[in-house]
């Protein structure tokens, strides 16, 4: 649930940035003075926290993320309105990690939400470019839910979301795919013997039980 509140939050804040930087002249002081107060708030926070390690009982909420968000909607007006070099770099700094969200959209919620860079550790490389991961999160909140994703370089897309499956697989081939639909085998070596798992199913849109 906290990587779609992410979700939202960065979304509207990247919406924000834009309206500030086009309409900065529109935007009264005491609306910039309090979402910057508020964004020192969140930074005192990240660094009572993870660095000085006060009140560890807070860690849990998404500093991080308010601390993103709260640049992000200020950052379009006060870049347009201060002449302080050092003060601009800073600013920018807001913007650009929408650079990261394009590139890597997954990781990149999971860390400002959470902390955590890649929080599943689980990837199975398939044929020519095609890998097996773990969701990162789903509607229902189940954990074995796969997906299927093509990476060259650092640009990765996802193919096939929302495979369900009772056990890892060891190894495992996409077979095919097109625009309709794809076919996936996954494989799973349980003493000695190799089980076989076919999944038939329409592209970006994989509910799948596996044995």
């Amino acid at each position: 649930m906290i990587l779609y509140l992410g979700i939202i939050l960065y979304v509207i804040s990247l919406v924000a940035f834009l309206i500030g930087l086009l309409f900065y002249n529109r935007i009264g002081k005491p609306v910039v003075t309090i979402i910057t107060i508020l964004h020192l708030i969140f930074l005192f926070a990240l660094v009572s926290i993870f660095v000085l390690k006060v009140n560890d009982s807070y860690s849990h909420i998404p500093w991080l993320l308010f601390y993103v968000c709260s640049g992000l909607l200020i950052s379009g007006v006060l870049l347009r309105r201060s002449n302080n070099i050092l003060f601009r770099i800073y600013m920018i700094l807001f913007p650009l990690t929408f650079l990261w969200f394009v590139v890597q959209p997954g990781k990149f919620i999971s860390f400002i939400t959470t902390l955590e860079y890649n929080p599943v550790n689980y990837s199975l490389k398939m044929n020519d470019h095609y890998f097996l991961e773990k969701q990162n999160f789903t509607l229902s909140g189940d954990t074995n839910v796969y997906k299927v994703i093509e990476k060259h370089g650092l640009f990765s897309k996802a193919i096939l979301r929302n495979i369900e499956l009772q056990n890892i697989p060891d190894s495992g081939v996409l077979v095919m795919h097109d625009e309709s639909q794809a076919h996936l085998q996954l494989f799973k070596a349980q003493l000695n013997v190799l089980d076989s798992l076919i999944i038939v199913s329409k592209k970006q849109n994989t509910i799948t039980k596996g044995n």
